[in-house]
């Protein structure tokens, strides 16, 4: 049995990691103006920057209104394709603005619920499935599909011409194996 002390850790840490890949959105969305941010690099992709931050964003509100629902019931099927998110930098900084605060918010809650989580799985016809899940085991997954959608984004950036300082979208193990191998390779 964990204790108390031991899920506030988890807890803290699962929030300040999808705090990290929220903040590195944000950090590549200051490089953008409207246009680069709803272009589709079309001869190499068939989404956008803003198509990929608002599904990010889908994403943490399915958790959240899944969270708050009675029947604590989070539904990733639910999407907002083409709304402002994916064409406006100001709407979308808003949104990420908002998720960063529901995040720090959770972080005040005593006891995270048990969730049931509804979504496709099959490409071939319409078939959703329901599991059981948890507040924490989401978290992580939002995520770590933030992390992966950043990398499909940091490509689009570099395609329309944009300059990213850092990588973008890499994984927590990657940045650690690449930490370790920047100590070992140093003098």
């Amino acid at each position: 049995m964990h204790s108390k002390i031991d899920d506030n850790h988890v807890r803290n840490t699962i929030i300040q990691g999808n705090i990290e890949a929220l903040v590195q959105v944000q950090t590549l969305l200051c490089k953008l103006d409207d246009k680069q941010y709803g272009k589709i690099a079309s001869d190499y992709t068939e989404s956008s920057i803003g198509q990929h931050t608002r599904h990010i964003l889908d994403i943490y509100d399915a958790v959240f209104l899944g969270a708050a629902a009675a029947d604590a019931l989070i539904d990733y099927d639910v999407r907002r394709r083409g709304s402002r998110i994916e064409f406006n930098l100001a709407v979308a900084t808003a949104s990420i603005e908002q998720v960063i605060r529901q995040l720090h918010l959770l972080l005040e809650v005593s006891s995270w619920p048990c969730l049931s989580v509804s979504t496709e799985v099959l490409l071939s016809s319409k078939e959703s499935v329901r599991v059981v899940s948890n507040l924490e085991r989401e978290l992580v997954f939002a995520g770590s599909h933030a992390v992966h959608h950043l990398a499909f984004m940091g490509m689009i950036a570099k395609i329309v011409g944009i300059a990213l300082p850092d990588p973008v979208g890499v994984g927590p193990s990657t940045a650690s194996f690449l930490r370790d191998k920047s100590v070992k390779d140093s003098p």
